[in-house]
């Protein structure tokens, strides 16, 4: 290790000290390339007066550093200033922070202990926490761990040449503000890219006489990596010529020291502490006041428009930090009656113990249910579910309803919560009630309520009851039991599975399976990295007389697939047979945005002639619809059951009306963190996504007859299913706005970028 400088008096004298010439830059601009006259931002400068007034009788390198800012200026953004894009002055309330010196223990380039006045609010401390950060140093090459402004960092000292040294710091953790909020599936993660890095050029007593901080936190959506933002902090401190002159006290340590410079003084951590919110001069915006701007967009008939999903992202931040009084003050409220479905979405998106309060207060009068289950559609799309609601949840999935359909939901969101949640404990804890209510079940319905929960919850520990149920004879149970192994993450699947999907798939074995459990089997054994030999032999089976003419469509569409990052499956260009997904997929990570399955049963004595010795059709006509929306499977949408509800839409035509089947706003992305500036600022990244859902259904039963003057012939094929997807013409719109705006006077800067992107109808 080389020492910058070899051979000089090294430290603070006592009793003396420099000035130094501050500047502060923060820019916020968009994620790419910058955009002439796109960003906003500040810059703060000020003199800072550096004077030692103690030194350690028993350690001379210890010395208690008295800093003091002097006339500090904000200066922000207009195009009034000389250079294009520069800075104006501006008043505002930085001055205040000039009114009370700080103290700083300082040792061999290290910041041991920082004192502050303990009224000091907490902007004006943090700012001086990174004014501490600065002198902050090595003047060896060195690796070591230090704590500062940024936290507890991983620092780099590089010596670049003669006086000079660079410090990089990386892998900074810090536990002083709100931990980071993230959404549990990669697909819709933020990456965040930090870049910490400071050039000290010292002088012949190693102490900084020019410090230059470059500092950069770029932050991106990881499925669309041209959205997001970035934060820049460029800070300069430069030695002023002369030297300060200041008392000198006398005292046993630093901290009596302080005690007699100012009594009301106390050691405070280097690391940042969390600001409270600041409000416009008007106020912040109350929920009210929120409700009423954006009711046109908040009533049924908007549902699925910009205005709506704008009108959920503003809600959506005061519900979360909204008292429980004034929550059910809301939802009681008659005048919001028309909209308080999409205001349920709200408060479940929010997932918060007072909204999820509110809302069970109110839902206790919900006479159908249908309330219920609007709000626990929320809850189990929610990325970031409470703890205690999720426990809640649970606890009321195992009582006893008379309504089956919300019974259902109630199972289905608690499995989906847990595993949103993630915390081993709540999904073991959540394994054991849904295997538990399964095992007490005895009717088949009950059976296919736990058996759809365990595959929201997704929990490898479930596998070996799944298989147990994978094998029934019980068609429907079968099937549910597969759609849970197949929905389990890819490294949970066993060789056990493995096996049991590859006798499934063949036919190997037992009783011959459902093309539904077939194709099902089939997922697990592709999604599971096959080897070139089981990929071979699918290929083979193409060519087979498998009269699963659906299993082989199904095949050739997952080889498709493949075949787009493999060129020897190129070939195998076919389309699903019964459902249809759609896909958002990164470089690393794929989601299905919804999937779509038909299913019926029953239907072969009534539109089809069946030959001599074929099986007769004993089951009840059932036709229906399984939705999954971004991983969440919700309770399944039943168009007819029993031949006479399917005779009465079919003479009234009503089954072949777009009926609306599944309608829900919710949370799509959902991120918060707090980022330590070393320049003593705290950045705030929030990222909220909203996804409007709006599915319509319809079903068609179509038959034949030839009328003849003495008989009438039917004629008619097998039963199938068919699916159509349909998309209209679609533009995006993208508005990124930047407000900038100083607490205490009336200067607001708004830029505004729209673009809009077109998208075909298919």
């Amino acid at each position: 290790m080389a020492p910058a400088v070899v051979g000089a008096a090294r430290g603070w004298e006592v009793g003396s000290g420099h000035k130094y010439r501050l500047t502060n830059t923060l820019i916020f601009r968009e994620a790419g390339s910058p955009k002439s006259g796109g960003d906003v931002g500040f810059r703060l400068t000020s003199e800072l007066d550096v004077t030692a007034v103690w030194q350690d009788s028993n350690d001379p390198n210890s010395f208690l550093l008295k800093f003091k800012l002097l006339s500090p200026q904000l200066w922000i953004k207009s195009r009034r200033a000389p250079e294009p894009e520069g800075f104006v002055e501006h008043s505002s309330r930085v001055e205040q922070v000039a009114e009370k010196p700080f103290f700083v223990l300082w040792r061999y380039g290290d910041v041991e202990a920082i004192y502050l006045d303990s009224a000091e609010n907490a902007t004006s401390a943090n700012l001086k926490r990174g004014l501490a950060s600065v002198f902050q140093y090595r003047t060896l090459d060195d690796e070591v761990r230090q704590r500062d402004a940024s936290g507890i960092c991983d620092v780099v000292y590089v010596s670049a040449g003669e006086n000079i040294i660079e410090k990089r710091k990386t892998a900074c953790t810090y536990d002083t503000l709100p931990p980071p909020r993230r959404h549990p599936n990669p697909v819709f993660a933020v990456k965040l890219e930090s870049y910490r890095n400071s050039t000290y050029v010292l002088t012949q007593s190693l102490l900084p006489e020019r410090v230059t901080d470059h500092e950069a936190h770029m932050m991106t959506l990881a499925s669309k990596l041209d959205i997001g933002t970035s934060v820049v902090s460029d800070r300069t401190l430069e030695q002023a010529p002369g030297i300060l002159s200041a008392s000198v006290v006398q005292a046993d340590s630093a901290k009596h020291a302080v005690m007699i410079l100012e009594p009301g003084y106390k050691e405070s951590s280097i690391e940042l502490q969390p600001e409270s919110v600041t409000c416009p001069d008007a106020g912040c915006p109350t929920i009210e006041q929120t409700i009423e701007e954006y009711r046109d967009a908040l009533v049924p008939s908007a549902l699925g428009t910009a205005k709506s999903a704008s009108a959920f992202l503003k809600l959506l931040p005061l519900i979360r930090n909204a008292l429980p009084e004034d929550l059910h003050k809301i939802l009681k409220t008659p005048r919001y009656r028309q909209m308080k479905m999409q205001l349920l979405d709200v408060f479940g998106s929010a997932s918060t113990l007072p909204a999820h309060q509110a809302a069970m207060k109110i839902l206790r009068q919900d006479e159908f249910g249908d309330e219920t289950e609007r709000y626990l559609w929320a809850l189990s799309l929610s990325p970031t579910p409470n703890v205690d609601v999720t426990k809640d949840i649970l606890r009321r999935s195992e009582e006893t309803m008379q309504n089956d359909r919300v019974s259902e939901t109630y199972a289905l969101a608690a499995g989906a919560m847990a595993r949103h949640y993630g915390s081993p404990a709540v999904i073991e804890k959540a394994r054991v009630s849904l295997e538990l209510g399964l095992d007490t079940c005895s009717g088949e319905e009950c059976k296919l309520k736990f058996l759809r929960a365990l595959r929201n919850l997704k929990s490898p520990a479930a596998i070996p009851t799944l298989l147990s149920h994978a094998s029934s004879n019980d068609k429907a149970i079968s099937v549910a039991a597969w759609r849970a192994l197949a929905a389990l993450p890819r490294e949970a699947v066993t060789d056990e599975l493995k096996a049991a999907a590859h006798k499934v798939f063949y036919q190997i074995g037992g009783p011959r399976r459902d093309s539904s459990a077939r194709t099902l089997a089939l997922d697990v054994i592709i999604e599971s990295e096959p080897s070139e030999e089981i990929l071979g032999n699918l290929v083979t089976y193409l060519s087979s007389n498998d009269l699963a003419y659906e299993v082989r469509k199904y095949l050739s569409q997952r080889l498709e697939q493949i075949a787009e990052k493999n060129e020897r499956f190129a070939g195998y260009l076919k389309n699903i047979y019964a459902t249809g997904d759609v896909v958002l997929e990164t470089n690393e990570q794929r989601q299905a945005m919804f999937s779509l399955g038909l299913f019926a049963g029953g239907l072969g004595s009534f539109v089809s002639s069946q030959e001599d010795g074929a099986e007769a059709d004993d089951e009840v006509a059932t036709a229906g619809m399984e939705i999954d929306l971004l991983g969440v499977g919700v309770r399944p949408f039943v168009f007819f059951s029993g031949q006479s509800q399917l005779m009465g839409h079919v003479w009234s035509g009503t089954a072949s009306e777009r009926t609306p089947a599944f309608q829900a706003l919710a949370s799509l992305y959902n991120h918060n963190e707090y980022v330590p500036l070393g320049s003593g600022f705290v950045a705030e990244i929030d990222v909220q996504g909203a996804s409007l859902v709006e599915m319509n259904a319809g079903v068609m039963v179509h038959g034949g007859t030839r009328v003849h003057s003495s008989f009438v012939q039917n004629f008619a094929g097998s039963v199938s299913l068919c699916m159509r997807l349909s998309q209209p013409v679609t533009t995006v719109k993208q508005q990124v706005y930047k407000i900038e705006r100083i607490p205490g006077s009336r200067h607001r800067l708004r830029k505004t970028r729209r673009t809009k992107i077109h998208s075909p109808g298919s």
